[in-house]
C-alpha cells in the first residue's frame, strides 16, 4: 500500500487542527520587519503581526522557505515510511516557494521516486481547500497517480474571492496596479478580488462591505446551482465576526457548513492587510 504524504506551505492558512487531523505537513514562510524576522505560525501570532503591521513605517517583506527547509521535511517523511509526496503550494506568480520545493525534490530523487510539486495557482484558503481534498484522497488508499490527479482536478475547479478593506497593502507590495489602488481609496470603493491564472485580479467593485458580502454569497449560490454541490472554506484577517456571519448566511442559503474558518497569516496579511474576507469553493 502506498503511503502518500501531503505537504503545503503556511500561506494555505490551514487551521492547526485540520493539518493534524489530515496528517498534512506545513512548511512555514517568513515575514521580515526592519528589526526582526519571524517564522509564520511559529514565533509570531496573527494578532501580534497585525498590530506590528499597522504601526510599521515600512511594509514588511516576506521570504519563501529555502530548498534545505523542504529537504529536511521531505527527509523526515521518507524516514517515517512515506514512499510518495505531493507538495502543494502558493501560486508561482506570487512566490518562489514551489521552486524551492522542486529543487529539494530533485535532490532526493535517489531516495524517493514519487514526488510532485503542484502549483495551486491560489493563495490562502484557495490553497487550503485543495490541500484538504488532496489529503482526503490520500487517506482513501488511492494510488499516487490517482491522488495527484484528484489534486490537479481540485486546482482546476477551485474558485477564490476576496473582499478587502483597502488596496494600499497590495499596492505597496507591488501585487496590484497603483492606479487602481488610488482610485479605490478616493471613491471609497470596496474591491472584490479573485485569482486568474495564478494572479490577483479585480472581479468587481462595490460601495459597501455589505454589498460585497452579498455578492460573494450570490457567487456561491450560482456555483451550487451550476454544479449541484459546493464545498467551501473561509479565511479572514482580523474579521472573525464577519467570517462567522458569512458562514451562517451560506448555511442558510446553500445548506452547507464551511470546511473550516481560518485566520489569514502574516505572509498573506502583509499584502492584504486587516479587514479582509476570503472564500474558496469547489
Amino acid at each position: 500500500m502506498n503511503r502518500i504524504a501531503i505537504v503545503t506551505d503556511s500561506t494555505a492558512d490551514l487551521p492547526i487542527e485540520i493539518a493534524k487531523e489530515h496528517n498534512i505537513t506545513v512548511v512555514p514562510l517568513k515575514v521580515n520587519f526592519q528589526d526582526k524576522s519571524y517564522t509564520e505560525g511559529v514565533d509570531i501570532t496573527n494578532q501580534e503581526f497585525y498590530e506590528k503591521l499597522e504601526k510599521a513605517d515600512l511594509l514588511p517583506t516576506t521570504s519563501q522557505p529555502s530548498p534545505a527547509d523542504f529537504t529536511a521535511k521531505y527527509d523526515e517523511l521518507i524516514e517515517n515510511g512515506y514512499d510518495s509526496i505531493i507538495s502543494i503550494h502558493i501560486s508561482d506568480k506570487l512566490s518562489g516557494t514551489r521552486q524551492s520545493a522542486t529543487i529539494a525534490g530533485s535532490e532526493l530523487s535517489e531516495k524517493i521516486t514519487n514526488l510532485s510539486t503542484v502549483d495551486s495557482m491560489q493563495v490562502t484558503v484557495g490553497i487550503g481547500l485543495v490541500v484538504k481534498i488532496a489529503a482526503e484522497s490520500a487517506a482513501q488508499n488511492k494510488s499516487y497517480d490517482e491522488v495527484l490527479a484528484d489534486t490537479k482536478q481540485a486546482v482546476e475547479n477551485v474558485k477564490l474571492y476576496a473582499l478587502v478593506d483597502t488596496l494600499k497593502y497590495l499596492e505597496k507590495g507591488g501585487r496590484i496596479g497603483k492606479a487602481r489602488a488610488i482610485a479605490g481609496s478616493l471613491l471609497n470603493i470596496k474591491p472584490i478580488l479573485t485569482m486568474n491564472n495564478g494572479e490577483i485580479v479585480d472581479k468587481d467593485k462595490v460601495r459597501t462591505r455589505k454589498k460585497g458580502i452579498a455578492e460573494i454569497v450570490d457567487l456561491a449560490k450560482k456555483f451550487k446551482d451550476t454544479n449541484g454541490t459546493i464545498r467551501y472554506a473561509i479565511s479572514h484577517s482580523m474579521a472573525l465576526d464577519e467570517a462567522k456571519k458569512l458562514e451562517e448566511t451560506l448555511l442558510a442559503e446553500v445548506g452547507v457548513k464551511s470546511e473550516f474558518i481560518s485566520e489569514v497569516g502574516s505572509v498573506v496579511g502583509t499584502h492584504i492587510g486587516p479587514g479582509a474576507l476570503f472564500i474558496s469553493f469547489l
